[in-house]
């Protein structure tokens, strides 16, 4: 099968941003990243100005005066950041995909031969819709779908980062989140030695001295290989909402959270997401696989679409299928209905809660969801080697895989059953919420994240028993 060669991003690596050039441009006299411009989402505005410290980079407009709706930058990201329209397609088993592709005059961009998955390009003179439409009734294909746009869920709802210079790691540590869900605790049980987890989303500064001792590099990043999975500025508004670079940083945010649970375990920084916190769903499931061939043991995914994606839920399914444990960020809707891959049966699915342990009021909720964990004003480390306070479930997900790493590290070399034994561990020593939260308790699963008492169940009670866990597919 001919793939054409993958297109590298800018040649903007963090050795540039070392050396002072122009191309990282000047460093503020506050010692925040330079050209930080965010979106504002008032669901919490009030709680993070109060947490802001004077190096905070306020929210900027979008041109319009107003966001882009999540829809509408889904349907135009093609045309604003010049992203090749294509399908993927689920060829048949004896399909020549090449002569396939050929035969509605297009191309083969790429493939994954371990999901069986190939990249098509969308012919001329035609839309990626009407495309999947007619490959759907090729009896050559066993599925297609669009190349749909992914964003982490704080780009989605447009929320916004706080950068905090002079903190530092010990910071942190001493944050009231970890201690409510009893990282100190557990730790003294275990800190994630052995185990790797895999980050993918924007990438995570492979400069930043809280993290560089645990980054297992390289990095996966497609079509990249020097420097692949750096967190890095692109200058590109890739998602049309008039913010340039509005989710640099996440995945560097994401990375500090799980070393803050795990701090022996190591970090795999999967790059699938740019830095406005936009990707799309056939780069997902490729991320996917990577992660599993590399070793992880545990995928965090703080990021999601509205909507179904056979291709990334086939990544899923292969990585659990590995003993992989995945997990992914609820959503940040308010909705009864959560964000994929979160509502992917094998998928560990994470709601946000405030500081009183109820619900975060942008969490999705729901029967989907499986357990929560802070997810409100959490420091963490930040681009450019600093720090910030981010929201989003985006946030509560990596608790949750910090503490699989941990239970990874202290149950010693994975084995065929590994993964069935941590979530059950996970969910036995959720905190209930119900009677905490009347309204939304009963809808955040086995409740609130205690790696303390996880780990606790290790120690002294082993397995909890009962079934592995299960639920069905939520639409």
């Amino acid at each position: 099968m001919q793939v054409d060669p993958e297109v590298s991003p800018p040649s903007r690596t963090h050795r540039m941003r070392k050396s002072g050039s122009a191309t990282a441009g000047p460093i503020p006299t506050d010692g925040c990243p330079p050209g930080r411009t965010v979106r504002m989402w008032t669901g919490f505005l009030p709680a993070l100005i109060l947490l802001a410290s004077s190096c905070s980079r306020m929210p900027t407009e979008s041109a319009s005066g107003r966001p882009v709706a999540r829809d509408t930058a889904i349907q135009t990201k093609a045309a604003l950041s010049g992203t090749v329209e294509s399908a993927i397609i689920m060829p048949a088993r004896t399909t020549d995909v090449d002569s396939l592709a050929r035969s509605f005059g297009s191309q083969v961009l790429d493939v994954v031969p371990e999901l069986s998955l190939a990249l098509l390009r969308t012919p001329p003179n035609t839309t990626t819709d009407a495309f999947v439409s007619r490959l759907r009734g090729d009896p050559r294909v066993v599925f297609s779908e669009s190349n749909a746009m992914v964003e982490t869920a704080e780009a989605g709802q447009s929320t916004v980062a706080f950068c905090e210079a002079a903190r530092s790691w010990s910071d942190v540590q001493d944050q009231t989140a970890l201690a409510r869900v009893g990282a100190a605790q557990a730790q003294a049980f275990a800190t994630g030695e052995g185990a790797l987890v895999a980050i993918l989303d924007t990438g995570i500064d492979l400069d930043h001295p809280a993290l560089t001792a645990m980054l297992a590099l390289p990095g996966y990043e497609a079509g990249v290989t020097t420097d692949a999975g750096d967190d890095r500025p692109e200058s590109v508004d890739s998602n049309g909402d008039g913010i340039v670079d509005g989710s640099l940083g996440h995945g560097t945010h994401v990375a500090g959270i799980v070393h803050a649970m795990a701090p022996a375990a190591r970090l795999l920084p999967v790059r699938v997401l740019d830095s406005d916190g936009v990707g799309e769903s056939f780069r997902i499931a490729q991320g996917i696989v990577a992660a599993v061939e590399r070793g992880a043991d545990v995928i965090n995914l703080s990021l999601g679409l509205p909507s179904d994606s056979r291709s990334i839920e086939a990544a899923v399914n292969f990585a659990r299928s590995a003993g992989v444990v995945i997990v992914a960020a609820a959503g940040n809707r308010d909705a009864s209905a959560l964000d994929f891959p979160a509502s992917y049966a094998p998928v560990l699915a994470v709601a946000g809660t405030d500081p009183d342990d109820r619900k975060a009021s942008f969490s999705d909720y729901g029967d989907a969801v499986d357990l929560a964990a802070p997810a409100v004003g959490i420091l963490s480390t930040y681009w450019d080697g600093t720090f910030a306070r981010w929201s989003g479930t985006s946030m509560a997900s990596p608790f949750v895989a910090g503490t699989a790493a941990l239970l990874y590290g202290r149950l010693g070399p994975p084995s065929a059953s590994s993964a069935d034994l941590v979530e059950r561990l996970i969910l036995a020593g959720a905190h209930p919420l119900a009677a905490i939260d009347p309204v939304y308790g009963a809808l955040l699963g086995a409740g609130r994240l205690s790696a303390a008492a996880s780990l606790y169940h290790v120690q002294h009670a082993g397995d909890p028993g009962g079934p592995p866990r299960t639920r069905e597919l939520a639409h």
